[in-house]
């Protein structure tokens, strides 16, 4: 569970929320509960809010049978029929670099289209920093030994933009 604007987001094993049909996501405004329609094709074990954004994680592979990589943000445009929805995070929705494996265990690469000074953060959903890496190189390994299991974000400075 977590709290945005006052309106506190739960994730688990569930099919219904005070009687209407939900697929593992809900909100709560304080008086009535809202379901999401999205349709996942697997379980959603974590909810986190990060920048003002609500990210969902865990063991699925699509959203509304469109490939996604375990991660999706809540989108802005909001229906009467659904709450929000979930926008799935994707290779395409990177700009012009690739990270591999997805997910990954003891180390991922970063592949850009060419080298330029980056700064490399890796996040956790409480916002603190586990890793701050600085590189000039087009393909950069990142070990990750030391870091705890779980769900992270990347976020890559280059010239000032945040990616």
């Amino acid at each position: 569970m977590c709290v945005l604007n006052g309106e506190l987001y739960v994730v688990g094993r569930f099919e219904k929320v005070n009687g209407l049909s939900a697929n593992n996501v809900a909100k709560f405004n304080g008086v009535e509960w809202c379901v999401y329609n999205d349709v996942f094709d697997s379980y959603i074990n974590q909810v986190e809010v990060f920048n003002n954004e609500v990210y969902i994680a865990g063991l699925f592979e699509h959203i509304n049978s469109v490939p996604v990589l375990r991660i999706a943000k809540l989108s802005s445009v909001a229906t009467t029929s659904n709450c929000t929805a979930f926008d799935g995070l994707t290779e395409s929705s990177l700009l012009n670099f690739k990270i591999r494996p997805n997910p990954f265990i003891d180390l991922f690469n970063i592949d850009f289209e060419y080298p330029l000074y980056r700064e490399i953060k890796i996040v956790d959903f409480q916002g603190r920093i586990i890793k701050n890496i600085s590189s000039h190189e087009s393909k950069i390994s990142i070990d990750t030994n030391d870091v705890n299991s779980g769900v992270y974000l990347i976020i890559i400075n280059e010239n000032g933009k945040k990616m």
